[in-house]
C-alpha cells in the first residue's frame, strides 16, 4: 500500500503565471483548499492556498507572490499511512507527489485515501468487527491470529487505538465471516475483553456501501 497506488492524476496544478483570480477559479472547481505551483520544467514550486491568494491579490500572478520555500509533499515509494499522517499534522488538502527530481506526478488528498480505503478489500468484504481492549503490552497479533484461524477464521484488518493516559489499547478487528459468536466466546475463554462485535448480513453492507457511495458523490460536487 504505497502512495504509486493511490495518487490523484485528474487534480490539475498551477502554474507561475497564472493569476490569483485563475487560482481562485481552481480552487473552488476542484473543490479543494490548496493548489500545487509548477514552474515551466514541470517541477513543484509550492502550494498556494485561499488565504494566501485573498492576501496576495487576485490580479497578481502567483510567480510574484511571497511563499515560503518549504512545502510538503510525498514520493511514489512512499507508503499511505505517511499520507495520512502528513494531511493530518499539515493540514493541508493537497499533498503534491514527486519524482526524485521534484517533477509533478499527481496528488494525494482526504479523497483519494477515502476512494483507495473504500475500494480495499478489507474493507468491502462482508464480516464482523470486534472490539477488544487490553492494555498495551498484552498486545500481540501473532496470539490473536493463532486463535482465531483456530476457530477457522481470518483477520481482514487491524485498527489500534492507544489511550495516552491510561496505556489502554482498543483494538478493532476486521473478520472474514459473519458470525464471530463462537470466536468471541473463545477469546473471552483465553482472556481477553471484547468489548463489543458488530455482526452485519450482507443487506447491511449494500446500505453501507451505497452510503459511502453518497458520501464519495458529495465529495465530488
Amino acid at each position: 500500500m504505497i502512495v504509486e497506488h493511490i495518487y490523484d492524476t485528474e487534480i490539475e496544478p498551477l502554474t507561475l503565471e497564472d493569476t490569483g483570480e485563475v487560482a481562485f477559479k481552481m480552487l473552488g472547481d476542484q473543490h479543494l483548499r490548496h493548489l500545487p505551483i509548477l514552474d515551466a520544467e514541470g517541477q513543484v514550486y509550492g502550494l498556494v492556498s485561499e488565504d494566501e491568494i485573498i492576501t496576495q491579490g487576485l490580479a497578481q500572478k502567483l510567480g510574484k507572490y511571497k511563499m515560503g520555500k518549504a512545502f510538503p509533499f510525498l514520493h511514489p515509494e512512499d507508503h499511505f499511512f505517511n499520507a495520512i499522517k502528513m494531511l493530518s499534522e499539515t493540514k493541508v488538502s493537497v499533498l503534491p507527489v514527486v519524482d526524485k527530481d521534484k517533477k509533478y506526478l499527481g496528488s494525494i488528498t482526504d479523497r483519494s485515501i477515502v476512494e483507495f480505503l473504500s475500494a480495499s478489500g478489507s474493507f468491502s468484504e462482508l464480516g464482523s468487527i470486534l472490539l477488544l481492549e487490553m492494555q498495551a503490552h498484552e498486545y500481540s497479533l501473532a496470539e490473536l491470529s493463532r486463535i482465531i484461524e483456530m476457530e477457522k477464521a481470518r483477520i481482514l484488518n487491524v485498527f489500534l487505538y492507544l489511550n495516552p493516559d491510561s496505556d489502554i489499547l482498543q483494538l478493532s478487528l476486521k473478520l472474514n465471516i459473519v458470525d464471530a459468536s463462537h470466536i468471541v466466546a473463545t477469546l473471552v475463554r483465553f482472556g481477553y475483553t471484547v468489548k463489543d462485535a458488530f455482526q452485519k448480513d450482507e443487506k447491511y453492507y449494500d446500505g453501507l456501501k451505497d452510503r459511502l457511495d453518497s458520501f464519495m458523490a458529495y465529495l465530488n460536487i
